[in-house]
């Protein structure tokens, strides 16, 4: 859709004007709590939040990303997302297998995470 369409429908349809604008905002929150994130937290608790976002995103303990797919997410080289997995592993927050990890021990990630709650998975 160009601008044109778009401005057309949002005047023909203030429901759709209302939507569209509570998504913006609704990104921007998420956009400036990863900002806030990437500069006053270290890798290992923003590591936490995204496993805990994740969760509550795929609605699954278990989550099927590669370390390379969560350093892209978190703007970090891989082998630093490595380092911080190993970490919340030896913590007992985590256990991993090939290309899953598994969220064990969510109270403990949550105040790693500094505080996030996660929403529960379904079984």
């Amino acid at each position: 859709m160009n601008r044109r369409d778009v401005e057309r429908l949002i005047t023909s349809k203030p429901l759709v004007a209302i939507r569209l604008l509570g998504m913006m905002g609704k990104r921007l929150r998420e956009m400036e709590e990863r900002l806030q994130q990437s500069l006053f937290r270290d890798v290992p608790s923003r590591l936490a939040a995204l496993l805990l976002r994740l969760r509550t995103e795929n609605g699954s303990d278990t989550i099927e990303l590669t370390h390379e797919q969560l350093a892209e997410r978190l703007g970090v080289y891989r082998e630093t997302v490595t380092t911080a997995l190993s970490h919340l592993r030896s913590e007992g927050m985590i256990s991993m297998a090939r290309r899953e990890i598994h969220l064990t021990n969510l109270p403990e990630l949550e105040k790693k995470a500094g505080g996030q709650r996660s929403t529960p998975a379904n079984p």
